[in-house]
């Protein structure tokens, strides 16, 4: 231990508080191949998307709006 900690550049005793704080000298019980240890996860797919507009611009590039958009910013967007 005292051969670590000055490989590591630390006092003995900040090892041994770090040990104690995270609880790092007790062995524990392997939990691996326990049954019910790990919870079984299955993402819902992602509904897809059907946009509000798509408007295809000059040099073939589509701006898609997802959401509904007032008018007025339709407006000023194609009189830009």
């Amino acid at each position: 231990m005292k051969v670590f900690c000055e490989q590591k550049q630390i006092s003995v005793n900040a090892l041994k508080n770090w040990i104690k704080q995270f609880d790092m000298g007790r062995k524990r019980k392997s939990k691996v191949n326990q049954p019910g240890s790990f919870v079984t996860l299955v993402p819902e797919r992602a509904k897809p998307v059907i946009p509000f507009a798509e408007y295809l611009l000059p040099d073939n590039r589509k701006l898609i709006l997802n959401h509904p958009v007032p008018v007025s910013f339709l407006k000023e967007l194609l009189s830009a």
